[in-house]
């Protein structure tokens, strides 16, 4: 998930804006594939603490 967000990101930002409106457009898409690529990363390493916890016990 984390690589998906990322490249949707890149690719949001490659674009070159025709006007300020779909510059502003990108803009927040990026911020938001950003955003979500946080979340997925946060959710993987709380799964790996759940996982390492249940070995332990």
């Amino acid at each position: 998930m984390t690589y998906v967000f990322d490249a949707k990101a890149k690719e949001a930002t490659k674009k070159a804006p025709a006007d300020k409106k779909e510059f502003d457009k990108n803009y927040d898409d990026a911020g938001k594939y950003q955003t979500l690529r946080a979340v997925s990363i946060g959710i993987a390493a709380a799964g790996l603490v759940c996982v390492g916890v249940s070995i332990v016990f």
